[in-house]
Order: structure tokens, then sequence, then C-alpha cells
């Protein structure tokens, strides 16, 4: 939950990265474990650089 939150306030999966010294991937993978357990996508990615947006609630499947 701590890195969702990093990475809502960041914005971008590859500034928490840098941040943390780990990869964007390990990034992703945490916030996908994160959508796995509650069972909905919380973000939306904005850009081909990792810039990410909280998904509204009335997008979330």
């Amino acid at each position: 939950m701590r890195m969702f939150v990093r990475v809502v306030d960041a914005g971008s999966f590859s500034r928490v990265a840098n941040e943390l010294n780990v990869t964007t991937s390990m990034i992703s993978k945490e916030i996908g474990r994160l959508e796995e357990d509650l069972g909905v996508r919380l973000l939306r990615k904005r850009s081909f650089h990792d810039v990410v947006d909280l998904l509204p609630v009335t997008e979330r499947p």
C-alpha cells in the first residue's frame, strides 16, 4: 500500500523507482499485486514514460 501511495503522490513509477533505487518493473509488479488483491484497477498510464493517474472510481471495473 505504501508503494501505491508513493506512486500516486509522485505521479510516476520511474520517479519512485529512482527514489527507492529499484526497477520500474518491481514497482509495477507491486501495484499489480495490490490491484489483483483488491479486484480493481487503480492506476492508468498516461504516457510512454510511466506517468500515471489515479483511476476515478466511476472508471473502475
